[in-house]
């Protein structure tokens, strides 16, 4: 008997609650085996991320992400709501930020070229003229090529790439330029 898909509807409410008042008027202990207390959360952080995400492999991703940033921060809970509360709390968070990541991957993601069908002649001679652009990558230095390689081929934004080397995005594109002029002398050369 295959299982039928299951759609999750959540609802998460934001309550405004005094840092001295709880919500139901109670101290909130830490559990003694958080462990053990997300554990049995997981299925139902399970099911949020499923249903916000819409993907089970993002969704495992941001439930262990959540679980490392609770585990991480037990020193910052405040009893003022109970413990499932602010792990939650710590869930929507993570997801948003997810939500959040997977827009600005999609933004910055290129539109997918139309395919041209190419005759063997132009094969072959687009073949030659990549083998020819290698040989002149394989040349430079890795400092100077990896960058290069990141950008063009990979479509790394240069602000990444910048952010990644710790450098000015001017100076990465100074970098790109003295590459590129390189990589031009070299193809001149053959």
């Amino acid at each position: 008997m295959a299982c039928q898909a299951a759609r999750f509807t959540v609802q998460m409410r934001l309550v405004a609650v005094d840092s001295d008042e709880t919500l139901d008027g109670a101290r909130h202990a830490l559990p003694e085996a958080p462990g053990e207390a997300l554990e049995r959360l997981r299925p139902s952080l399970l099911a949020l991320a499923r249903a916000r995400l819409q993907s089970l492999h993002d969704a495992q991703d941001a439930v262990q992400e959540t679980c490392l940033r609770v585990l991480r921060s037990l020193d910052s809970y405040r009893p003022t709501a109970p413990f499932e509360h602010w792990v939650f709390t710590i869930a929507a968070n993570v997801l948003r930020d997810a939500v959040r990541r997977r827009a600005v991957r999609q933004s910055a993601r290129p539109p997918s070229p139309e395919v041209e069908v190419l005759r063997p002649d132009q094969a072959l001679e687009q073949g030659d003229e990549l083998a020819r652009i290698r040989r002149a990558l394989e040349r430079l230095d890795p400092e100077e090529s990896a960058p290069l390689i990141l950008h063009l081929i990979h479509g790394v934004p240069p602000k990444e790439i910048a952010a990644h080397l710790d450098i000015p995005v001017e100076h990465l594109r100074v970098r790109f330029f003295r590459a590129i002029r390189k990589v031009r002398r070299a193809l001149e050369k053959e």
